[in-house]
Formats: structure tokens, C-alpha cells, sequence
């Protein structure tokens, strides 16, 4: 049986957009087109307190949870935004963020490490494949994330044999939904 009860999932945040003339920068301010656009630099910093200030603040909050365990898609020849948009919160915590897996790997192995842990697990992906994720937890139809979002977090909870979703919006930044 799984030793964790609630994994959250999260999209990494903005990226760089050329034809919007938004940049990548890395965390001093520098160009880096493998790295997060200054807004997701921003909500990177928002989900470090969205996800430490939930402890203990009652119904608002429920049902995140401070992580005990951070994991972040690395994929070969990809950005490096997922493990961007968790490390201020990793850093936060305390925690090493868990690279080992890609969001083009299989699902199984990835999905074995985060059950395997204790306490609350966040995972940090790409859109394409967190609806794969979703459905090898819940089972039932193929979900899909939409792209245009990056202020989402699906909440998975074991409750009894079964793993129930549920949809939160961020609510971090401006223009959010």
C-alpha cells in the first residue's frame, strides 16, 4: 500500500514566448532561454509561500499541504523550468528536489518513488503528460491540462482503496482564473 495519501501535481510555470518578445532569465535576472519568464520567476516565488503557509490555516488551504517530498520533470535536450518553478520552495523546506525522471519516461517508475514516500508529495511536469498522470492514479478517462494554464494544482487524495482529484486555481498572481 502507498505510504503517501496526497500527492499535488503542478504545471511548471511561464516560460519564455519570442513572439511575445518575453524572455527566459535565469534567477539573477540573466537571458536564459532554458529558464522561466520573469513572471514565472514570480509565481515560482508565490508557490514557495503558497505551499508553506497552508499549514494551519484551515479551510483556505485544504487540501494542500506543506510537501515532504518535491519532484521536478528533467528531460534530455528539454528546459529546465519544472525544477525552476519548485526550488525556491524546496529551498524553503530544506528538501532536495528529486530529478531523476522525465516527463517522456515511463509513468510507473516516477509514480513508485512518490508513492514510496512519507507525507505530502508535489510534482512539478510538463502539460503534455499530467493527464497521463491523472489517469494512472484515478483511472476512469484520459484528462488533459490545458496549455494555456499554469495557475492550477490537481490535488490527489487517497481516500480508502482509491485516489480522488480535485481542481484548485493558484489564485497567485494577476489575471489567475
Amino acid at each position: 500500500m502507498p505510504a503517501t495519501r496526497r500527492v499535488m501535481l503542478i504545471r511548471h510555470a511561464e516560460e519564455p514566448d519570442k513572439g511575445a518578445g518575453i524572455l527566459g532569465v535565469d534567477e539573477s535576472g540573466h537571458p536564459d532561454a532554458e529558464a522561466l519568464s520573469v513572471r514565472g520567476w514570480q509565481r515560482a516565488g508565490a508557490l514557495a509561500g503558497l505551499f508553506t503557509a497552508c499549514a494551519g490555516h484551515g479551510a483556505a488551504y485544504r487540501p494542500l499541504a506543506p510537501p515532504m517530498a518535491v519532484f521536478a520533470a528533467t528531460d534530455a535536450g528539454k528546459s529546465r523550468r519544472p525544477l525552476c518553478t519548485v526550488q525556491p520552495l524546496a529551498r524553503r523546506l530544506g528538501l532536495e528536489v528529486d530529478t531523476r525522471f522525465g516527463s517522456e519516461d515511463a509513468l510507473a517508475p516516477m509514480l513508485a518513488a512518490v508513492l514510496a514516500c512519507r507525507g505530502p508529495v508535489l510534482v512539478c511536469w510538463r502539460h503534455q503528460t499530467m493527464g497521463d498522470v491523472a489517469q494512472a492514479l484515478c483511472g476512469g478517462p484520459a484528462r488533459r491540462w490545458d496549455a494555456a494554464r499554469f495557475d492550477l494544482v490537481w490535488v490527489f487524495e487517497r481516500q480508502g482503496g482509491a485516489w480522488q482529484l480535485t481542481e484548485l486555481p493558484q489564485r497567485l498572481l494577476a489575471g489567475d482564473g
